[in-house]
């Protein structure tokens, strides 16, 4: 995978995730990243070229990572068994579904991923 874009998402941007968390705010570090390769589908000879959006959000409270992932075919070969299906060359649509997904996700019950460490805040990591 070829690393296109990478930033780090501010807190402002994923309140879902970072409002009420059961440790210190800051703790929480989000980041989004677009990547490109080339991958074939179905074990077939034809590579499709892809951008790949990841969306990750590091919980060291809870020792987890949430990770979100997006796939957009930019181009398709024609002897691919998805040479029909419609693309989308510009990175940017991809990074604002993935930017949409994350700013949507809220996590409304902390113990989804188990006790955080030792049954009391993780120490800053």
């Amino acid at each position: 995978v070829h690393i296109i874009s990478q930033r780090r998402v501010r807190n402002e941007e994923v309140k879902g995730i970072t409002q009420d968390p059961p440790c210190p705010p800051k703790w929480i570090n989000c980041w989004m990243i677009t990547g490109r390769q080339r991958v074939a589908k179905f074990k077939e000879e034809a590579e499709n070229e892809v951008l790949l959006h990841i969306f990750v959000a590091r919980l060291p409270n809870v020792l987890t990572d949430l990770v979100i992932t997006f796939n957009q075919a930019t181009a398709v070969d024609k002897s691919s068994s998805s040479a029909d299906a419609e693309v989308n060359e510009l990175a940017e649509w991809g990074e604002e579904i993935i930017e949409l997904l994350a700013q949507s996700l809220r996590i409304s019950h902390w113990n989804l991923f188990g006790e955080t460490q030792g049954g009391e805040l993780a120490a800053n990591p």
